[in-house]
């Protein structure tokens, strides 16, 4: 699942696993336990640390403070969905003139 779109109550944010940068996962790994490969994978099985995590990272940007301990919530009401990413307009064909 490359892109998520990711909802918890009131709370949304958008998680790109292609954007990750190397921060992101060692922040993950030092807060979770987890490689970045099994917290992904984790995520397409709803694994209970994985969706915590998930929480997690997703709410750090707003508060930095935020521990994985302090992360709780009622599973059913996290919702992820699978984003398509925007597509860029296809370029238009050139148009010939037409000649008599």
């Amino acid at each position: 699942m490359p892109l998520m779109n990711i909802s918890l109550d009131d709370q949304s944010w958008q998680f790109n696993e292609e954007e990750l940068e190397i921060r992101d996962a060692f922040a993950i790994k030092a807060s979770t336990g987890m490689d970045l490969g099994p917290f992904l994978q984790g995520l397409a099985t709803l694994d209970p640390a994985s969706l915590q995590g998930l929480v997690w990272f997703c709410r750090r940007p707003a508060e930095p403070q935020l521990r994985l301990e302090d992360v709780n919530f009622k599973v059913f009401r996290l919702k992820l969905e699978r984003a398509e990413p925007p597509t860029e307009p296809a370029a238009a064909d050139p148009i010939e003139p037409v000649t008599p």
